[in-house]
């Protein structure tokens, strides 16, 4: 690896749980961090020498993060939020991409990395989907994601600008806030299953992620190319369930409901709040988790990039437990 200590890596979607765990992968290989976030109150990013606030999709703010910058990575998304308009979708994951090509090759930066989804395969019915498979896009995050990744990859070779997409599994682990919910009902031992619980889930452990990551954002090999990050394994949702439960200590005690039943819930709830500008308490996305296969081959990565995901189930469980506790969320 170069000698990477005068070298500055803008990070968009800064503040998000992944962003922060790129941010410290980058410091610990010697990088330099330029952080972008929208959330004015957090102050400086930790991690960052710089934190620019501000939204990717502001005039000129592609031009002004990234001067004099080696590499970014285009971390910011909508994740987890109902009732956003479908073309501010579009806008985040593909128009804000386009954009931050231009300027990256107008800046003369040699490293794009686009975050896309492993989610974008669907459900996987020949488990486990590799980065050839086909996609299956269900729902506007999805087909924009996918979008997103079309656009990154066309601006790729132009400039001497390296671009790679990278589609994380289901990440995990100390400050996710997103998966708390899951998390917080497995260890109160009440957990509402929806279906049988005998779909597949790959987990990844944020650590894990964010090396495999750095790995892909670094390696000359990776240019132009895909590459699924997830955990060593994959497993049926009721066993990583029963995992996370014996990590915390209890036996859990499941409340079964049909899950198609549950989906149309899903679907009139969407309708209903979103007519009254309110977020709903059940969407589709979320009862998809409890459905559809999400198993994929990490065999490319581990091939071309060296991605050796190190943390157990187990300890990941734990962890991310511990931290929980720890932080008075459950």
């Amino acid at each position: 690896m170069e000698n990477t200590d005068s070298k500055i890596v803008v990070v968009t979607g800064a503040s998000g749980f992944l962003g922060r765990a790129f941010i410290q992968a980058l410091n610990t290989a010697g990088y330099r961090v330029r952080a972008l976030t929208r959330e004015a109150g957090n102050g400086q990013v930790e991690g960052a020498f710089q934190t620019v606030v501000g939204d990717i999709l502001e005039p000129g703010i592609a031009e002004r993060i990234l001067e004099g910058a080696h590499g970014v990575a285009h971390l910011a998304g909508i994740v987890g939020k109902v009732g956003v308009a479908h073309s501010e979708y579009w806008q985040v994951h593909v128009t804000s991409t386009r954009r931050l090509l231009e300027a990256a090759r107008a800046n003369g930066l040699k490293k794009f990395l686009y975050c896309s989804s492993a989610g974008i395969t669907g459900n996987v019915k020949k488990p486990p989907a590799d980065e050839t498979a086909q996609l299956a896009l269900s729902d506007v995050y999805d087909i924009t994601k996918a979008h997103g990744e079309i656009t990154a990859l066309a601006g790729g070779g132009r400039g001497n600008l390296e671009v790679t997409v990278v589609r994380p599994a289901v990440a995990y682990g100390p400050g996710d806030v997103r998966r708390l919910w899951y998390f917080r009902a497995i260890a109160s031992g009440r957990f509402t299953l929806m279906g049988n619980g005998e779909n597949l889930v790959h987990p990844v452990y944020i650590d894990d992620l964010s090396d495999g990551m750095l790995k892909a954002f670094e390696a000359p090999e990776a240019a132009g190319k895909i590459y699924i990050l997830g955990g060593d394994k994959y497993l049926k949702l009721k066993e990583w369930i029963l995992l996370i439960a014996a990590q915390a200590g209890v036996e859990p005690s499941f409340l079964k409901i049909p899950y198609y039943p549950a989906r149309a819930a899903a679907y009139l709830c969407e309708k209903a709040f979103g007519l009254a500008g309110v977020s709903p308490p059940l969407y589709r996305r979320y009862t998809d988790f409890f459905m559809k296969n999400r198993a994929y081959n990490i065999a490319l990565a581990k091939a071309e990039l060296g991605y050796s995901p190190k943390v157990s189930l187990e300890r990941g469980a734990a962890e991310t437990l511990r931290w929980y506790r720890n932080n008075g969320m459950i």
